[in-house]
């Protein structure tokens, strides 16, 4: 097919899936998060190409956008303001570039490359432009405003001013502020992550497939994820002994974003269990298991997301659902083992 016919093809759904994304980005707050999805529903249902074209033209049409949004303000445009814009749009949509990598780099190892980029780019912004106090200042604006209306959901008396003692604005400014610093690369991988979830779904509804479907109890971990993993478990325990300022943030967002893949995997295990169990023990033992797990998270998250990670790095030297499988033709998957099947 000739390029002009190609992108003449490709044009209508292009736009569409670009005018959808930049409408979620200024117009639509409760799917701003969903943003990529129109995106990856071109990639999975059009491929690579059509899908670097559409982020190319969402780019674009956003800045337009944003400068134009500007411009109705009566904000004053200088360069300065215009590279920030075209900045700030790219750091979001430009990363997604990461998907036109070839199909022996895995598409959660792409993803992960975009929530990276996205990351350095945002932490440019807000450290060397005056787009850091612009942040700050709206999310203390957003603090003030909210904490009264907090205040006022509790009674009057000893309740509200203990309330008022452990979560005043500064308190809750500076957990926040500490909350994304700790965390901002894991949650741009989770938020590509998740608009690649959802348009696979979607797309697989579209074409009635279950080409793109994902499911998290065949969700296998590299070995090479437990590196970043230790390096960032031990660069926060040393740093317990050394004091090194703000170090501890870059260890805690390697370690964090490392266990997220562990995390999933132990998730994975453990919903394969859950249904050998379904099968096995009928529907009478099930619905009581289930109902005390669910028991369990509501008291003790913080204690089933660890056990989560550390089954999941469990499983890189112990093929555990390998060695429950009914089907022994399936070649193993399990990372690490060293023989044959690995290669």
């Amino acid at each position: 097919m000739d390029s002009r016919d190609w992108v003449a093809k490709s044009a209508p759904a292009v736009f569409i899936a670009s005018v959808i994304t930049v409408v979620c980005i200024h117009w639509l707050p409760f799917f701003v998060l969903l943003f990529t999805v129109p995106l990856f529903i071109m990639y999975f249902l059009k491929g690579k190409q059509v899908f670097g074209l559409a982020v190319l033209v969402s780019f674009l049409l956003d800045c337009i956008v944003t400068i134009t949004l500007l411009i109705l303000q009566g904000s004053k445009l200088g360069f300065s303001n215009i590279f920030i814009v075209v900045f700030q749009s790219g750091s979001i949509l430009l990363p997604l570039l990461c998907m036109l990598f070839p199909g022996t780099v895995r598409i959660r190892y792409r993803l992960f490359l975009a929530g990276a980029i996205s990351t350095l780019a945002w932490c440019y912004l807000f450290i060397c432009t005056d787009m850091g106090k612009l942040l700050t200042g709206a999310m203390r604006s957003v603090i003030d405003d909210s904490v009264p209306m907090l205040y006022s959901m509790v009674p009057e008396g000893v309740e509200r001013t203990a309330l008022q003692e452990q979560m005043s604005p500064e308190k809750l400014y500076t957990m926040m502020m500490q909350g994304l610093s700790y965390s901002v690369l894991p949650l741009c991988v989770i938020l590509y992550s998740a608009g690649a979830l959802v348009a696979s779904l979607i797309a697989g509804l579209m074409k009635r497939s279950h080409e793109y479907r994902f499911t998290v109890s065949g969700f296998y971990v590299e070995y090479f994820v437990f590196l970043p993993l230790m390096f960032g478990m031990c660069g926060i325990i040393a740093l317990h002994f050394v004091q090194a300022g703000k170090l501890d943030i870059l260890f805690w967002n390697v370690f964090i974003s490392a266990g997220f893949f562990f995390l999933v995997q132990g998730y994975g295990i453990l919903i394969f269990f859950l249904n050998r169990m379904k099968n096995r023990f009928g529907r009478i033992l099930f619905p009581l298991f289930l109902l005390s797990f669910f028991l369990l998270i509501m008291n003790g998250w913080i204690f089933i997301t660890g056990a989560l990670l550390i089954l999941g790095v469990v499983e890189l030297f112990v093929p555990l659902r390998s060695r429950f499988n009914n089907n022994k033709d399936i070649i193993d998957p399990t990372p690490g083992r060293g023989n044959d099947q690995n290669q």
